[in-house]
């Protein structure tokens, strides 16, 4: 069983009562996944991620619908909803949410679904790197006033940029979801040069102020985060 927080598990039951009756005979598997069940969810900042799992497609209208009522029924509720189009396709955060409920996801309601196929997660944690994660970098390496340049002048452009790319690194090398404090730990083991920007990052991650000025840690964000894109672990 999952060592989820009490009050992340409050938060979840929450907003799945708002679902409950509308997705009555829908859902097959509710659960709680994310940060909560893999020991880094912070009350205060962290959001409470839910996987829904259905035996009927759903549309754009349900899919909005059960968004909202989530989060009326508790602040910070992320769904990642799974219906038979989904669970055959390649969608990142469902194939995430999948592994991490097979991993040790705690079971709200229903039966605990089918893990993913590990050829294709991996696949498309690749893909991700090359798709999302390298045009991000280069577009933050720029002088625009764009999303990602302004990030990595953020502490949350820091720890957004190295976890989230430690965490794929880390899952191509024993197929587990990690949280994003533990990936930037595996990190710092793969890459002792960048020890500073990452004490750094994971200082920010639980919650300290920056200790490293602006400048310089977006000097040294943007080389660890190239050294993790291209390197291999």
């Amino acid at each position: 069983m999952s060592g989820a927080p009490r009050r992340a598990i409050d938060r979840a039951e929450a907003a799945l009562a708002r679902i409950d009756a509308p997705g009555q005979g829908w859902i097959t598997s509710a659960v709680l996944v994310g940060s909560a069940v893999l020991g880094d969810w912070r009350e205060d900042r962290s959001d409470v991620d839910l996987l829904l799992v259905t035996d009927a497609p759903l549309s754009p209208e349900v899919r909005k619908a059960w968004t909202q009522a989530a989060r009326l029924g508790a602040k910070g509720t992320e769904l990642v909803l799974a219906d038979p189009a989904a669970l055959a396709g390649t969608e990142l955060n469902v194939m995430v949410a999948l592994q991490t409920a097979s991993q040790g996801g705690l079971v709200l309601r229903g039966s605990a679904p089918a893990a993913p196929d590990m050829n294709r997660l991996a696949a498309v944690l690749e893909g991700n790197l090359g798709s999302y994660w390298r045009p991000w970098l280069d577009r933050a390496r720029g002088r625009g006033l764009g999303w990602p340049t302004a990030a990595m002048f953020t502490p949350f452009g820091t720890v957004w940029s190295l976890a989230g790319i430690a965490r794929i690194r880390s899952t191509l090398v024993d197929g587990r979801i990690i949280s994003k404090r533990e990936a930037l730990n595996r990190a710092l083991g793969r890459l002792p040069e960048f020890r500073e920007i990452l004490d750094e990052a994971g200082r920010l991650r639980d919650g300290a102020g920056p200790r490293m000025g602006r400048l310089e840690r977006r000097r040294q964000a943007l080389a660890c985060a190239d050294d993790l894109l291209s390197r291999r672990w």
